[in-house]
């Protein structure tokens, strides 16, 4: 839910006419780069999907990241989409 609310206030900001370019980084470029690669070259498997479904009734919530694995190239990664609350299944293969 997290993702989904930076991801939302990202866009308004931008709506907005915000340059944020001027948002201080969190990551450092190099461990970006480094997620990216990690998640691009590791795709979501069944045991991810089966442990975020255990998860969520246990905790009550699930990771974005875990049911829609797109979504980290459409924040972070070179994906633009229109769509971005499609449900996507997979990683993004460059």
């Amino acid at each position: 839910m997290t993702s989904i609310v930076v991801f939302l206030l990202g866009q308004a900001l931008i709506s907005l006419g915000c340059n944020l370019k001027s948002v201080p980084l969190v990551y450092k470029p190099w461990q970006l780069e480094t997620f990216l690669v990690w998640h691009r070259s590791d795709p979501v498997s069944d045991f991810e999907r089966a442990r975020n479904d255990e998860a969520f009734l246990f905790q009550g919530n699930r990771n974005p990241f875990i049911d829609n694995p797109c979504w980290v190239e459409m924040i972070w990664g070179e994906l633009v989409s229109s769509d971005a609350f499609k449900p996507c299944s997979g990683s993004i293969q460059n």
